[in-house]
C-alpha cells in the first residue's frame, strides 16, 4: 500500500476563473505531496502558475504577496514537479491520463447577480482590471460589491486616478475582515478618496449611471462588477465515479488565501 502510494501519479486542474485566493491551494498540496514521495502533474489552462494567487500581489499594499508566489515557482522546479501551462483538464484529458487520484483546485467562477445592464459595455469584472486587460485612468468608476477585492480593486483604480465608489448592499464593506487590518484598509480608502455607500443594493445599470436603494444614482463612465464567487462541482461530479478524486479550495467553497493555503498543506499529506 505504501509502495502504491509513493508510486501514484497525483493530477492537480486548474481552470480559468475568478476568484483570487484559490490556486495557492493545489501548489501547496502539489509540494507537500511531491516531497512524501508522490509523482505530481499540474495542468494550467493559464500560460502561468498562479493564476488569481497572481492578481492577488495588484493591489496597492499586496506587492509582498509575489513572495509567496516565488515561493512555489521555485518550490516546484526543486522537487520535479511537471507543469503543463496552457493546458485544461477536461473529463477526457484525465481519462486518457488515467490518473491514481485527481485533486480539482480551479477556482470558482464570477458571481453575475440578475441586476438589469449589469452585461452593458462599460461593465466588466474586476479580473480584466487587475491582470490589465481593460486599463482605465481619470473616469468616474462605480465598483458593485464591497467585500475585501472590491475594495482591494477600488484602491487600485483611484491610485490610477480614477474618481472610484463601492456600491454594497450588506450594513459593512470588508466584512468578515479582522479588527486591525479592516481598520487599515478603511484608513487606505479615505486616503485614496474611495467613497462608499452600504446597505446600497443595486437596481439598476445604465449607460451613464448606476441606481441603487430608493431610487438614488451616481453617475459613471464604468461599472467593475465584483460580487464575490460562486463554486463548480460539474467536473468533479463527473470524475469522482472514476478516481480517487478530491475537491479543495475555491472550487470547493470560496474563501481566504490562508484558508486555501492550509486545505491545500492538509490534502497534501493525506492523500
Amino acid at each position: 500500500m505504501v509502495f502504491s502510494l509513493i508510486n501514484s501519479y497525483h493530477l492537480f486542474q486548474t481552470k480559468e476563473h475568478t476568484r483570487r485566493r484559490c490556486r495557492a491551494c493545489r501548489l501547496e498540496a502539489a509540494i507537500m505531496m511531491a516531497k512524501r514521495g508522490h509523482k505530481v502533474y499540474i495542468w494550467e489552462k493559464e500560460d502561468h502558475i498562479g493564476g488569481a494567487l497572481k492578481l492577488a500581489t495588484l493591489p496597492p499594499g499586496k506587492e509582498k504577496l509575489q513572495w509567496l508566489l516565488d515561493y512555489y515557482s521555485n518550490m516546484t522546479k526543486k522537487l520535479g514537479i511537471q507543469i503543463s501551462l496552457n493546458k485544461e483538464a477536461t473529463e477526457e484529458n484525465i481519462d486518457n491520463f488515467i490518473p491514481d487520484t485527481v485533486i480539482l483546485a480551479y477556482g470558482s467562477r464570477a458571481f453575475i447577480p440578475p441586476i438589469k445592464g449589469i452585461n452593458n459595455k462599460n461593465s466588466i469584472t474586476f479580473e480584466k482590471i487587475l491582470n490589465g486587460t481593460i486599463k482605465i485612468t481619470n473616469k468616474k468608476v462605480i465598483v458593485g460589491g464591497g467585500g475585501l477585492v472590491g475594495c482591494e480593486t477600488a484602491l487600485y483604480l483611484a491610485s490610477k486616478g480614477n474618481d472610484v465608489t463601492i456600491l454594497e448592499m450588506l450594513s459593512e464593506i470588508a466584512g468578515g475582515m479582522e479588527k486591525i487590518s479592516k481598520n487599515y484598509l478603511l484608513k487606505e480608502l479615505s486616503e485614496g478618496n474611495v467613497k462608499y455607500f452600504v446597505n446600497s443594493p443595486i437596481k439598476e445599470i445604465t449607460e451613464n449611471f448606476v441606481i441603487f436603494g430608493e431610487g438614488n444614482s451616481i453617475e459613471m463612465d464604468y461599472f467593475v462588477v465584483s460580487f464575490g464567487g460562486v463554486s463548480d462541482h460539474n467536473l468533479y461530479e463527473k470524475t469522482k465515479t472514476k478516481y480517487e478524486t478530491y475537491l479543495i479550495g475555491d472550487a470547493l467553497k470560496p474563501n481566504k488565501i490562508i484558508d486555501a493555503v492550509h486545505t491545500g498543506f492538509a490534502i497534501g499529506k493525506i492523500v
